[in-house]
């Protein structure tokens, strides 16, 4: 159970031009990098690095309500 995986997501500009919220950009090399692996505890955020403060509170962290998502039973 522990295999780790890593992750990148990149920073995005929105609201180009005409577009408005259809068209952004992701910027290369900017970006969130998660680390992560499962455990018998469910999702645990243990670390954040960040200019800004971010919940390790994983209901309240973006990442973390993805994680809880996928780590949970499909809805049908």
């Amino acid at each position: 159970m522990s295999e780790w995986i890593k992750v990148f997501a990149p920073a995005t500009i929105g609201n180009i031009g005409p577009g408005f919220d259809v068209l952004g950009l992701a910027v290369k090399h900017v970006g969130d990098i998660l680390e992560a692996r499962k455990i018998a505890e469910g999702v645990v955020i243990s670390e954040i690095e960040s200019d800004i403060p971010l919940s390790s509170d994983p209901a309240k962290n973006t990442a973390g309500i993805a994680a809880l998502e996928s780590a949970s039973p499909a809805q049908h």
